[in-house]
């Protein structure tokens, strides 16, 4: 007597080997009939692909790596820019409040004449220890890092601090552009 679950499973090899002698990769076959890849490779080990049919599985496989980066790219961008977007809109909202106070339009005007970028760091650099001290002061409370996380290097008469944060140097950079857009509008 055959059983229900025999026809079922007869049923499932020979989809398998359709598939399997028209060129389908054991991934594709899996998909399809919901039965697992050692399982298939089993039925299938018999059946030999031909150079045509494994160039087309190494092609469809390349393709789907090329779309994973694709869609990975388009993720991390669509994040960060998601991220340049919250802090320039903190900043919008910070920038009203510190443009009455001397010190940070101070500390800004600094920056921007002394300070720099290098890849995801706030860099400022100067001969005159008393404008360090002042930038280190500024950095402290308007961008609210701890000291500790300032690094200084002494290049002959000159010192750099530097913080390596992205997100720090993603506020200085919408302050600037917030204060300059400000000022083009007067």
């Amino acid at each position: 007597m055959i059983s229900y679950n025999m026809v079922y499973t007869i049923q499932f090899i020979k989809k398998a080997r359709e598939m399997r002698l028209s060129g389908a990769s054991l991934s594709e076959i899996s998909r399809e009939t919901g039965i697992a890849k050692s399982t298939l490779s089993n039925w299938l080990k018999d059946i030999r692909l031909t150079k045509a049919q494994q160039g087309d599985i190494v092609e469809k496989n390349k393709n789907k790596m090329s779309k994973g980066r694709l869609n990975s790219l388009i993720t991390r961008k669509s994040k960060r820019i998601h991220r340049e977007n919250s802090i320039y809109t903190q900043a919008e909202k910070e920038i009203v409040e510190y443009m009455k106070d001397p010190f940070f339009n101070y500390g800004l005007a600094l920056y921007t004449l002394g300070g720099s970028k290098n890849g995801n760091a706030v860099q400022f650099t100067s001969s005159n220890n008393q404008i360090i001290k002042v930038m280190i002061k500024w950095i402290e409370r308007y961008l609210g890092v701890d000291g500790e996380l300032i690094k200084q290097r002494e290049y002959g008469s000159h010192r750099r601090i530097e913080i390596s944060r992205i997100d720090v140097l993603r506020r200085v950079l919408s302050w600037q552009k917030l204060i300059i857009k400000y000022y083009d509008n007067l």
